[in-house]
């Protein structure tokens, strides 16, 4: 079975709090182990989890005051580079290295690329400049889905899930299933704006928005390949300007703007961290809408993924509101191929 997994590109690996001093974390990303730690002056370095000795996985072990990384089955240390410093009872540690993964941190985020690291261009990170916006504020959010991340981008891409899947938390409606839709290519991704006017809004949007009546429901959409949505969504009393309605948050408005990165654990998992950013400060109604709203997007492509898993073949048939998901599947696969050809070219295995 060929891959799905592109190796060449920037994934967001952890939240930036998640990864200290003290404790080594370890996770695994497009198949490929990592340890991360922070080092003295503050930065983060991300090295391959896997001991040459015995293959032992460095997050096991432990750092030192000085930056070093010791395995915690014998004791071979690592500096913050991946080289080999220190053989218990051996003097020599020539050609004893692990490999160091290109990282960056960014609005509390860690991206690391997990390619060939002369390749690793910081200009291709997406933008997350809205969650720095002053006077903002974020909710995180992670799960970890046991299915394939194509399967999350084909739910982030057809957002017509959203009228039908998300009815049990309040986040839509059937009023919501017909739409006006306008799609823009671009060389590593797509936008799309969904709109559907002049509708009663869905029960949470409608709790939290407060509407005097009738809403109109946006969703304004990025994708950046191969692990990057950002999605501008919400509700504002009709005929108000929907997403540039003026009308206060609460009191005949409510949006968000979900920034979704999806990152390949496996074939078969994916880490899946979302930062919502928002006007409004966090509630207990709002945390629990958007948790029941990714608990949603969970639960349906694992059901998905069990069917695949039984029946790899059993055709699958398009429909109108596909595009953009299949426009994602061809940019994806032409990543893969491009891969492919490089990796025949350099001699190894497809």
């Amino acid at each position: 079975m060929k891959t799905t997994l592109i190796k060449n590109a920037w994934y967001v690996v952890a939240f930036a709090d998640e990864v200290g001093h003290r404790v080594p974390l370890g996770r695994t990303v497009v198949g490929e182990p990592l340890v991360m730690y922070r080092l003295q002056d503050g930065s983060v370095t991300a090295l391959e989890d896997r001991c040459p000795h015995r293959r032992m996985p460095l997050s096991a072990g432990r750092i030192t005051p000085d930056d070093k990384l010791v395995c915690g089955y014998h004791g071979l240390t690592f500096d913050c580079s991946g080289r080999c410093v220190l053989v218990p009872g051996q003097s020599n540690t020539a050609g004893l290295k692990i490999r160091r993964f290109p990282t960056v941190e960014r609005s509390g985020l860690i991206w690391a690329w997990m390619g060939s690291a002369d390749r690793a261009d910081v200009n291709a990170i997406p933008d997350t400049g809205w969650l720095e916006r002053p006077g903002w504020h974020s909710t995180r959010l992670y799960r970890q889905p046991k299915a394939n991340y194509l399967l999350l981008h084909d739910n982030l891409a057809d957002l017509l899930h959203v009228a039908y899947l998300h009815i049990p938390s309040g986040g839509g409606n059937e009023q919501m299933g017909p739409a006006q839709l306008e799609f823009k290519p671009m060389p590593s991704g797509y936008e799309l704006t969904r709109v559907t006017h002049d509708i009663p809004s869905p029960p949470s949007y409608g709790r939290l928005a407060n509407p005097k009546g009738n809403v109109d429901r946006w969703h304004i959409a990025e994708f950046r390949a191969p692990g990057f949505h950002r999605i501008d969504t919400g509700v504002a009393e009709a005929g108000t300007g929907m997403a540039n309605s003026p009308l206060p948050v609460g009191a005949g408005r409510w949006s968000i703007v979900p920034h979704h990165f999806v990152t390949p654990e496996s074939e078969r998992s994916t880490h899946y961290f979302q930062v919502v950013a928002h006007e409004w400060t966090e509630s207990s109604d709002s945390w629990r809408f958007l948790n029941s709203v990714i608990d949603e997007d969970v639960w349906a492509i694992e059901k998905q993924q069990r069917n695949i898993d039984l029946a790899p073949d059993a055709p699958t048939f398009p429909i109108a509101s596909d595009g953009a998901m299949l426009f994602l599947r061809r940019t994806i696969d032409r990543m893969l191929a491009e891969q492919e050809q490089e990796q025949v070219a350099a001699g190894g295995q497809a």
